[in-house]
C-alpha cells in the first residue's frame, strides 16, 4: 500500500514538470510562429535592390515586389562592361514565394520579359529560366526598411544583394 501511495505521489509530483515542458514547447512554437508572421510582413512590399560583381564587371539594379497573398513580381536591368563597350540586360518575372524560417522560396518561376542588346544573349537568358522554375535565397538581415539576402539555390552566390523597401514603385498587377 505504501509503495502505491508513493508511485501516486511520483505521478503527481510529475505532472507540473510535464505540463510545464508542455507548455515551454507550446509556446517556443507560438513565438516561431509570430516571428514567421512578423518577418513575412516585413517582406511584404516593393524593394529596389543593387548588386555588383566586380569581377565580371557587372551591376545588377532589380525591383522586386513580395505580395501578401503569395504573388511576387521581378524587373531587372544588367549592366555589363565589355572590351567593345556596354552590354545592357533586362528581364521580367513573375512566381510564387513562401517563408520557412530565414529562406525564402521562390517557385513556379515564369519569364515575362527579356530584353538585351546581344539577341543570342537573349536568347540564353530565355533557356535559363525554361531550365530553372525556383529559386531559393537566404534572408541576411530584415528591418521596416532594408533587406540584405543571399541567393543559394540553384544558383548560390557568396555576394549579398541589398534592398531598400520603396512605397512609391509602381509594379505591373496581375
Amino acid at each position: 500500500m505504501t509503495r502505491f501511495i508513493y508511485g501516486q505521489l511520483c505521478i503527481f509530483a510529475l505532472i507540473p514538470i510535464l505540463s510545464s515542458y508542455a507548455l515551454a514547447a507550446v509556446s517556443a512554437e507560438k513565438a516561431y510562429a509570430e516571428m514567421q508572421t512578423e518577418v513575412r510582413q516585413n517582406l511584404t512590399g516593393q524593394w529596389a535592390c543593387r548588386s555588383e560583381l566586380a569581377a565580371y564587371q557587372m551591376s545588377t539594379e532589380t525591383h522586386d515586389e513580395y505580395r501578401a497573398d503569395g504573388k511576387y513580381f521581378s524587373e531587372s536591368k544588367t549592366m555589363m562592361k565589355r572590351p567593345a563597350g556596354e552590354q545592357q540586360s533586362s528581364i521580367g518575372v513573375e512566381a510564387r514565394w513562401s517563408l520557412s524560417g530565414n529562406t525564402v522560396r521562390l517557385s513556379d518561376i515564369q519569364l515575362k520579359s527579356v530584353q538585351a542588346d546581344d539577341p543570342a544573349y537573349a536568347e540564353r537568358l530565355k533557356a535559363l529560366f525554361q531550365q530553372l522554375d525556383w529559386a531559393e535565397n537566404k534572408l541576411l538581415s530584415l528591418s521596416g526598411s532594408s533587406l540584405a539576402f543571399l541567393p543559394i539555390a540553384p544558383m548560390a552566390s557568396e555576394m549579398p544583394i541589398h534592398c531598400q523597401k520603396q512605397s512609391h514603385v509602381q509594379m505591373q498587377s496581375s
